[in-house]
């Protein structure tokens, strides 16, 4: 019983040690995860795409434009569990992006691509 003891105590010591060393150091939050602010210039482009069929299509979409830091938000119409005709609204930081690198990398996801009526910006 008394090397149970040890045991636990050594998984315990270790876990600890692996704990402090995930994540950033106090204080520090990861560039990812720092909202843009408030007042920084957005635009948007509406688009109606046609997705790639598979399961979770939208989803794919999503994640993959999600990886350039600007692009702030997407927002899909009612239509869910649909990939063709699908009619999405893609907000972007516009000190970071254009409407045409916006519509270059939703043409690259997408099967079909048609850009709908200008959104406004602010």
């Amino acid at each position: 019983m008394a090397h149970l003891g040890t045991a636990l105590r050594a998984l315990a010591l270790v876990a600890a040690l692996l704990a402090a060393g995930c994540g950033p150091p106090p204080g520090v939050t990861p560039a990812g995860d720092t909202p843009a602010p408030a007042d920084a210039a957005r635009a948007a482009v509406r688009l109606r795409v046609d997705l790639p069929a598979a399961q979770g299509c939208e989803r794919t979409f999503d994640l993959a434009l999600y990886h350039d830091r600007g692009i702030d938000l997407i927002q899909w119409d009612a239509r869910r569990g649909q990939c063709a005709g699908r009619v999405v609204v893609i907000r972007y930081l516009s000190a970071r992006l254009d409407r045409a690198a916006v519509v270059a990398a939703a043409t690259r996801l997408a099967a079909r691509v048609e850009v709908l009526a200008k959104e406004g910006t602010r």
